[in-house]
């Protein structure tokens, strides 16, 4: 229910800006175009993450903070990992204008070498995704 909820919140906040434009033979500018979506700036500006040496199947964490930086509220629709080996968790409900989530990726360890995994986020923005790495190189 509460995913029907935030699918439909998503949907209206998409379509809405949509229907308000019909029958005009006017383009909007881009200024006006950025103020209908939420805009997601991470911490620091990072989009990545590095470990640097872990232990062979020591799982690693890390978290990415961000805000919603936009007018309009912030949905993460979907976080998909890379690999079986990498694990996601993220703020579910709408993340308000000025308000604070994140996205945790943690990495079971396992395997040898040097590593990169991504975490592909579906978001409502204007650009619909951002992609998260983490790196490391696994100790013998």
């Amino acid at each position: 229910m509460k995913k029907i909820l935030i699918l439909a919140l998503v949907l209206l906040l998409g379509c809405a800006p949509a229907m308000a434009g019909c029958g005009s033979s006017q383009d909007t500018p881009p200024s006006k175009e950025a103020k209908k979506y939420p805009e997601i700036a991470f911490e620091n500006d990072t989009y990545k993450y590095d470990f640097g040496k872990i232990e062979r199947g020591k799982a690693v964490s890390h978290t990415f903070k961000f805000r919603n930086t936009g007018r309009v509220p912030l949905v993460i629709l979907d976080v998909a990992v890379s690999c079986g080996c990498t694990s996601s968790r993220y703020t579910k409900e709408p993340v308000l204008p000025g308000r604070y989530g994140e996205v945790t990726i943690t990495f079971d360890g396992e395997g040898f070498g040097r590593f990169t995994k991504s975490a592909t986020l579906t978001l409502n923005t204007r650009k619909g995704r951002e992609v998260l790495y983490i790196t490391g190189e696994i100790k013998n």
